[in-house]
């Protein structure tokens, strides 16, 4: 996967993997922009695993430096992937400090992403490390209501969906979505991912199944996760509309039905009200303390950093990095 970024051909891809050690070959670490000068900022994967998403928001950055990705383990399928965030984002720091041996390190990350960059903020600041703020792109503290969300197939297929921008409305003849396997399910969010732009046209239906189990250990893994302190700055670029209520476009049992209703229902209360009054900063304040600093952006969580909308988060980001630089030179 490192390799795509790499080599965006197939040609160039079978060279490349070709003559590629095997640390080379599944490293979590990949470039988005080389190019550039200045110190790198490390983005991490959201809960699918991979970075791809950053690629648009990276191109409409005008900071000149250069950008990586840190993606989750396991998508080449050689080797075996964490199961807890912790213990992820150690492997991450690792190649984070082996790539850049000396500080400051720039780390951000949307959603699920948001989260690993803060506990690698929390780690280098462990091993002694300047960390520059901390980037959290609409993340959030993992809460109850994550530990008692919906963990059935049909709800883990919507989410994985919608982390590539898609909504899941697929059209069956007959009507009846259930007739789908996940693995006719996924064909078709494959193929709306290449044809939306966002997706390698490389990718193959085997390997979205792979990076479907990396989505649900990810997913797994996000509410047991209890963030510590950190005493560095962090700014999170929180989105503006809450998530739209999912279209029902096909038919399902009157209990399916209610519990899709049901969990849309709560996920709209809490996206309109719990975060938007009760907890405006997404829970970090209470561990980020008087270093938080939050910025309103457009968009939803799942569209900001579409078309519509990255443009304006990156012109955001870019200005508000930039006067967090400036400040912190003056106070040198």
């Amino acid at each position: 996967m490192a390799a795509l970024f790499k080599a965006p051909t197939i040609e160039r891809l079978a060279a490349m993997i070709d003559g590629q050690r095997d640390d080379e070959l599944y490293a979590s670490l990949v470039p988005i922009r080389a190019e550039g000068e200045g110190l790198p900022m490390y983005w991490f994967h959201p809960v699918s695993g991979t970075v791809f998403f950053y690629r648009r928001l990276v191109e409409q950055m005008a900071d000149g430096r250069p950008h990586y990705g840190l993606q989750s383990q396991g998508l080449d399928g050689g080797v075996a992937p964490f199961n807890r965030i912790e213990d992820m984002v150690a492997h991450y720091v690792k190649e984070i400090l082996a790539h850049q041996p000396e500080g400051p390190y720039h780390l951000g990350g949307w959603s699920f992403g948001g989260t690993l960059a803060y506990e690698a903020a929390r780690q280098l600041e462990a091993l002694g490390r300047e960390v520059a703020p901390v980037v959290l792109i609409d993340s959030k503290v993992p809460t109850l209501f994550d530990r008692l969300g919906a963990r059935n197939e049909e709800y883990l297929l919507e989410t994985f969906a919608q982390n590539f921008g898609l909504p899941l409305d697929i059209e069956v003849a007959d009507g009846d979505e259930s007739l789908l396997s996940v693995n006719d399910r996924l064909a078709q969010i494959l193929t709306k991912a290449q044809a939306s732009g966002d997706f390698p046209l490389e990718i193959e239906a085997r390997q979205l199944r792979r990076f479907f189990e990396i989505f649900k250990m990810n997913f797994f893994a996000m509410p047991e996760y209890e963030p510590g302190a950190f005493a560095g700055r962090v700014v999170l670029f929180k989105a503006k509309e809450a998530i739209p209520m999912p279209k029902e476009t096909t038919e399902f049992t009157w209990w399916d039905l209610l519990v899709r209703r049901l969990h849309a229902r709560a996920a709209a209360l809490r996206a309109r009200f719990w975060d938007s009054w009760v907890e405006n900063d997404l829970g970090w304040r209470k561990v980020a303390k008087r270093n938080l600093r939050v910025v309103r952006v457009p968009g939803n969580h799942f569209d900001m950093l579409a078309p519509d909308h990255v443009e304006d988060l990156a012109r955001i980001l870019g200005s508000v990095l930039s006067e967090l630089g400036s400040s912190e030179s003056n106070e040198e």
